[in-house]
């Protein structure tokens, strides 16, 4: 069951983050990849746990109800059903946020969307005994104004007191920094999608063998745990684990109650998870062999930088020969390679980092020590994945409902904010029979060489031992091959196989492995014919099979042209055409926001601009009452009157008016033009100001409305120009009183 979690700021609200992108902000609010305000979802969860903590006397004295939604600390079983996402701006909003960064004529600058979403508020520490500021108090805060209204995804892995969830969303009416003093006042409701009845739809061919392909697509960060060496911080993994699939699977049949499914698919083993590696142009990627490597001293040194328009730049390969014999080597950088002809393309996927601050749940003040700050990398939302699964065909249907329909979750903090809800589409690649996508398994002829490329990590055993020895990999794929084939090279990289078995809070014991990508050369040595090379890759080798280990491919070694590996860097996602459609009522309210930004700034320039060109200034007091109009709803009438009309200024002051000249023009007469409403601001290199790629700077909706909200705009604005400009006449005169005329 799936909703949304609708969260309005009825204040000015701070949802900070540690780190900080302007000097000037001693405090920055969170933000998304494109700028945009974001709540984490491991903040909306807290706040949730908070309420219900606070309130479970009186609402739910025995806490079961708060468990089963919420989850227990410390616990991984089926407590926890809630799983909520990050709290972001509308997705039609993002996607034209998205593209107007992107596009290649006049994108929109960043700083264009901060200065729309946020505001800034400056505040400073009282001392309660003499009513004066403290020194060293003075501290800058980035806000998102009062009205913005964000949205988070909820997924529920059951079934849930909604009534329960509702007085907890009403009960939560504080959040963020400052929430004592003005600021984060919110409010929050749940609304929970209606299953629509569908016509039954004859599933597609999945393929008469054993694999079933899919593709993954993440819809919110995924952090698969990997090694790292700062304590406060968590890596991720570029990949999907066959085990993390296999785990969520198992999670889903424990849910649904399915015992004899859980048997036949998790507990036998018979169903093989392999990993889901990143998809590039629809191909599924796979670890780069351990033999590439590139020239150190060239320009290689990622992969993401290789030239899209030159892709002959070498990288030498071990097993095809003298590619780089008198050339200093170092491995080649990139993960993941799609093969193709000729060459292979590298592939990396997108990660987002996370700043997370642990609090202190009574003060609501970070804790102070050591391990307040923690940072969570996380493969990014948007990122696609191909997997298989290598089961029984008679479990092909099970599996599928599972993967497409149940809702899973997949690696750390899946409560708060990750790794919920991927998008899992059942696909039936051209040749579904093979790992690789290949039309059909090579054969190889007496004397010809070969590799075995290893997919995956392989945990295997000394036979004479029993001891986990990664280094007889290469003796046991020839026994497997039935002595047709010799060992002759192999480069094996050592590395260990760890895992965690959350039902019990404990860590699989860790054992050395052949890690991915190690690569072993064989020579055949009697005819090996394509059925026996589909049987060896079949059949994975050695330990944790289920989970993905031990997966291998043959590769004919046939060196091309000059010896060499030809590299080519993965084209980066292309930026999608102007999104198309009649914009929904948030995304004008957005073009708005963007506009009044942007004119505000500018109007301000030119105020200033003006006023310091201007000859023969009014006093300050006659400016500061030439602003007090604006102060009414209909401000242009009063100018008219006091200029033209029955309540015209004294003599005195209107002399001083008259002979105050701006922009050629007297300053009563440039009040009056400002006052029409069809007035626009004058462009031109004399002010420095291009008000019409102002304009398409800063578009998001179609070019029919974008005109009609630039418009209104500027004619909103007017009165805030005035403003300014007037203000500006009274500093200088201030600062300059021998230049001013006039006095009231």
């Amino acid at each position: 069951m799936t909703g949304t979690l609708t969260i309005e700021l009825l204040s000015d609200a701070c949802f900070s983050m540690p780190a900080t992108i302007n000097v000037a902000m001693d405090t920055e609010a969170c933000t998304d990849e494109l700028g945009l305000p974001r709540i984490p979802g491991k903040t909306l969860h807290g706040l949730l746990r908070d309420t219900w903590l606070s309130a479970s006397p009186a609402l739910d004295p025995d806490q079961s109800l708060g468990y089963a939604i919420l989850g227990k600390p410390k616990a991984h079983d089926g407590a926890g059903l809630l799983r909520i996402g990050d709290a972001l701006m509308p997705p039609e909003v993002r996607t034209r946020v998205e593209w107007a960064l992107k596009r290649s004529a006049n994108p929109m600058s960043p700083d264009a969307v901060r200065e729309a979403f946020f505001d800034g508020r400056v505040m400073t520490k009282i001392d309660r005994e003499t009513g004066a500021p403290e020194t060293d108090t003075l501290r800058s805060v980035r806000v998102v104004p009062r009205g913005t209204k964000l949205y988070a995804p909820l997924t529920a892995l059951g079934n849930i007191d909604r009534a329960f969830l509702d007085t907890l969303l009403s009960l939560t009416r504080h959040a963020g920094l400052h929430r004592n003093r003005g600021m984060g006042h919110i409010r929050m409701s749940a609304t929970w999608d209606v299953p629509q009845d569908s016509e039954q739809v004859e599933p597609q061919d999945i393929g008469q063998g054993d694999l079933l392909h899919y593709r993954l697509t993440l819809t919110a960060p995924c952090v698969l745990h990997a090694d790292s060496l700062d304590p406060n911080s968590c890596s991720t993994l570029r990949h999907i684990p066959g085990s993390t699939i296999r785990g969520a699977v198992a999670a889903a049949l424990e849910r649904m109650g399915d015992s004899i499914g859980m048997d036949s698919l998790i507990a036998s083993g018979q169903a093989e998870f392999l990993n889901a590696y990143p998809e590039v142009r629809g191909a599924r990627s796979i670890p780069t062999p351990c033999t590439f490597q590139q020239d150190k001293r060239a320009d290689l040194d990622d992969a993401d930088e290789l030239p899209e328009s030159n892709p002959g730049d070498a990288v030498g390969s071990l097993f095809l020969g003298s590619a780089l014999e008198e050339a200093q080597r170092q491995p080649l950088r990139a993960e993941y390679v799609v093969a193709g002809a000729g060459e292979f393309t590298a592939a990396r996927p997108r990660t987002v980092q996370s700043v997370h601050q642990t609090r202190d749940r009574a003060t609501g003040i970070s804790k102070g020590d050591e391990s307040t700050v923690y940072v969570y990398e996380a493969l990014a939302p948007g990122e696609s994945f191909r997997g298989c699964i290598r089961a029984p065909r008679e479990t092909h249907a099970v599996l599928r409902a599972i993967l497409e329909e149940a809702p899973l979750t997949l690696g750390k903090s899946a409560r708060s904010g990750y790794g919920g809800a991927p998008k899992i589409a059942v696909i039936n690649p051209a040749f579904p029979d093979d790992e690789l996508d290949r039309p059909s398994p090579p054969e190889f002829q007496p004397g010809q060489r070969f590799a075995v490329w290893l997919l995956s990590a392989a945990v295997v055993r000394d036979p004479l031992t029993g001891q986990h020895d990664p280094w007889v990999i290469g003796e046991l794929i020839a026994a497997r091959l039935d002595g047709k084939a010799d060992l002759v090279a192999s480069c094996v990289r050592g590395s260990t196989a760890k895992g965690y078995r959350r039902q019990w809070r404990a860590e699989v014991p860790s054992v050395q492995c052949a890690a991915a990508g190690s690569v072993l050369v064989f020579r055949a040595t009697a005819h090996i014919d394509a059925a026996d090379v589909a049987a060896a890759q079949a059949h994975p080798v050695g330990e944790r099979t289920a989970d993905g280990y031990g997966r291998i491919a043959f590769w004919p070694l046939e060196p091309v042209g000059d010896g060499r590996l030809h590299m080519r860097r993965s084209a980066e996602p292309s930026v999608s055409a102007e999104p198309s459609g009649r914009p929904s009522r948030e995304a004008l309210a957005v073009q708005r926001y963007i506009y009044e930004a942007m004119a505000k700034r500018c109007l301000t320039e030119l105020a200033t601009l003006l006023a310091r060109t201007a000859t023969q200034l009014v006093s300050s007091s006659l400016a500061q009452r030439l602003k007090s109009p604006l102060r009414a709803p209909n401000w242009e009438a009063t100018y008219e009157d006091w200029f033209h009309g029955e309540r015209k200024l004294r003599p005195r002051a209107m002399d001083a008016v008259q002979r105050c000249r701006l922009a050629g023009r007297t300053l009563d007469k440039f009040i009056l033009q400002v006052c029409a409403p069809k007035w626009s601001p004058p462009s031109g290199p004399e002010d420095g100001l291009e008000w019409a790629r102002l304009k398409l700077d800063g578009r998001l909706v179609p070019e029919e409305d974008a005109d009609r909200i630039w418009s209104e705009v500027i004619h909103d604005l007017r009165g805030y120009f005035l403003e300014r400009l007037l203000g500006q006449l009274a500093r200088r005169a201030k600062r300059s009183p021998s230049a001013a005329t006039g006095v009231i």
